[in-house]
């Protein structure tokens, strides 16, 4: 039984979490693109940049470099994923 629960606990251990993370190149790029966006409409007020952040980290919890490029290349899933998850949770 505590050969068990040792090999149990070790594999539990040593297995990688796999989380859905942005390189910090792509976050990055995706923050500024928000930025300069946002410069481009007159509106880069405090709440502006704090909903950018927002935003960011949102898509860098759920997707990775990958996934984003794809959601970027279906504008229809990612105007989705952007009206139903992100601007809820980031309003403020």
């Amino acid at each position: 039984m505590k050969k068990l629960l040792i090999i149990l606990m070790l594999i539990l251990f040593s297995s990688q979490v796999v989380n859905a993370r942005l390189s910090d190149a792509l976050f990055t790029e995706y923050l500024e693109g928000c930025y300069i966006g946002a410069e481009a409409k007159g509106d880069f007020s405090i709440k502006t940049r704090d909903m950018c952040l927002c935003m960011a980290n949102i898509v860098d919890q759920n997707f990775n470099d990958e996934d984003l490029v794809y959601l970027y290349n279906n504008p229809s899933k990612y105007e989705k994923f952007i009206k139903e998850t992100v601007k809820p949770r980031c309003k403020k």
